[in-house]
């Protein structure tokens, strides 16, 4: 008898099969679980990065608004300083006056209405048709501030009720100055709190989510949600953005818990240098995770499910090895399908993010070594919220579909890459293309768009449209560059794109080169 041929080698021979087979079922648990740990690691700083990212820009877009808003207002009040200024005969005709105040009234939407007092806060006109209040104003903090200063630019005072009409005001007012120089009194408008809440209310930031239009001393003037004991008796003068974050930084994000209410927010911050002004966007962090705690927790069951179904696989592998090719091959399948699914975007059939990423640095690398030019292009669906809004989020999945058709199309070579970055937002990697032609597979791009012709009466062109940003990375002369810097330089020409009005393209000159 040989020695393969004794028992004690074959039952040695089973149990390091048997041992095998657990060693890999080990492995391959341990590989799921450490690569859907991994996946939705990845996927929650994503969504955060992104969500950052909007609410910064949205954070600035609401900023522009607010600096416009008062400057119309400033605009108004410093033509009427100058005319009170100059003793007309409007100072001494209060019909014409009044006829006056209220013509300016009437082409401010923001304006409850606007006032002229003397030099002792007694009224002297007002754009306001008839008013319950015809006494005297001295008490008023604007009035106090402008007898005692002499100023030439605009005062804001914290937001207060309206004598005439009873509504929350945000005052905003000019001193009046005579021939001599000395205080004649007060132009004044009286900003209606309501035009900031209309206009945030159809602003989607979830339950808990908040805008704050404040001082940057943390004065509170308008907040939506809006509750009357959030102006009287509140304050934001502890909060982190007030103490610390306003010092570093005129414009960033933080993440707090807020001083009204206690809630862990994202905050995006912008102080408006013009003005006194300071604006605030806040999203609940729970709830900006929300989707993706849903999508971890769903994961996990599949996870969990799918490692007991191979625990009992293993259970029927270990009692019959004869099979073990047959379950291998299973496995190989749905490792296959997984892998595949993971590489592509369900909704558009375009890459993944994750494909997008891996395929970007590879790309990286090559250029590097063959000295060719890698181009990215960025692309965002001109207000797809607006069309999502407007349409239905079905109707916004067929706009997606659409668009990543239309990009597909315009793509000239089978090695150009066109992913789904985020949300509206896609990507398009060009290797071996310079600036030049990343331009004209960018115009091709927006034309196909265009051509698709679908109806978009939430944006100002009628139809959809894409903006983009173009990057081209040149070794050599940009010295070594990142992934990440090629991305965020193309996306700066995005940035720019959207704010210069959207529906364009734009090729940013600089090499950002780290």
């Amino acid at each position: 008898m040989s020695f393969l041929d004794s028992p004690v080698p074959s039952a040695l021979r089973r149990l390091s099969l048997e041992t095998l087979t657990m060693a890999l079922l080990s492995l391959v648990f341990v590989s799921l679980v450490g690569f859907d740990f991994w996946q939705s690691w990845h996927a929650r700083n994503v969504q955060l990065h992104q969500s950052e990212s909007t609410t910064l820009n949205l954070t600035r877009a609401l900023a522009q608004h607010a600096e416009d808003s008062f400057e119309e207002v400033d605009v108004a009040l410093m033509s009427l300083q100058h005319l009170l200024e100059q003793g007309n005969e409007l100072d001494l005709k209060p019909e014409a006056l009044h006829g006056l105040l209220q013509k300016y009234a009437r082409s401010l939407e923001q304006v409850e209405g606007l006032f002229v007092f003397d030099e002792q806060g007694n009224w002297k006109a007002t754009s306001l048709q008839d008013t319950p209040w015809k006494g005297q104003n001295s008490d008023r903090g604007y009035f106090r501030f402008h007898n005692r200063n002499t100023t030439e630019d605009p005062f804001i005072s914290r937001a207060i009720h309206s004598r005439s009409t009873g509504n929350w005001i945000i005052p905003v007012s000019r001193r009046i100055t005579d021939s001599q120089g000395q205080f004649a009194g007060v132009v004044l408008a009286t900003v209606k709190m309501d035009y900031f809440l209309n206009f945030y209310r159809h602003i989607e930031l979830g339950p808990s989510g908040a805008i704050v239009l404040a001082m940057p001393d943390g004065t509170i003037l308008s907040r939506r949600p809006f509750k009357d004991e959030y102006l009287v008796g509140k304050h934001l003068a502890q909060s982190y953005v007030i103490t610390t974050a306003l010092a570093q930084a005129p414009s960033g994000i933080v993440t707090i818990k807020a001083v009204i209410d206690g809630v862990e927010r994202l905050y995006g911050y912008q102080r408006i240098d013009k003005y006194p002004l300071l604006v605030m966007v806040a999203i609940s962090k729970k709830e900006l995770l929300s989707d993706w705690t849903g999508d971890t927790q769903r994961s996990a069951f599949i996870v969990a499910s799918i490692i007991i179904v191979m625990s009992l696989f293993g259970l029927v592998l270990m009692r019959q090895i004869g099979h073990a090719n047959t379950v291998k091959a299973e496995l190989l399948e749905a490792h296959r399908a997984l892998e595949q699914q993971a590489l592509s975007d369900g909704l558009t059939g375009l890459a993944n993010r994750r494909y997008f990423d891996t395929a970007l640095q590879q790309e990286l690398k090559r250029a590097e070594r063959s000295g060719q030019p890698l181009s990215l292009i960025m692309l965002d669906i001109d207000f797809f919220k607006g069309y999502n809004d407007r349409y239905g989020h079905p109707a916004g999945d067929y706009c997606l579909k659409q668009v990543a058709q239309a990009l597909k199309r315009s793509l000239p070579r089978s090695g150009d890459l066109a992913a789904r970055y985020g949300g509206e937002e896609m990507a398009v990697i060009l290797p071996a293309s310079d600036r030049q032609g990343a331009w004209v597979v960018a115009k091709r791009i927006q034309d196909q768009i265009r051509n698709l012709r679908l109806e978009h009466h939430s944006s100002p062109f009628g139809m959809v449209t894409v903006s983009g940003g173009i990057h081209t990375y040149l070794p050599g002369e940009d010295g070594v560059l990142t992934t990440q810097a090629l991305i965020e330089q193309a996306d700066r020409a995005l940035y720019e794109a959207k704010h210069n009005g959207r529906n364009r393209i734009v090729a940013r000159e600089d090499s950002g080169h780290t």
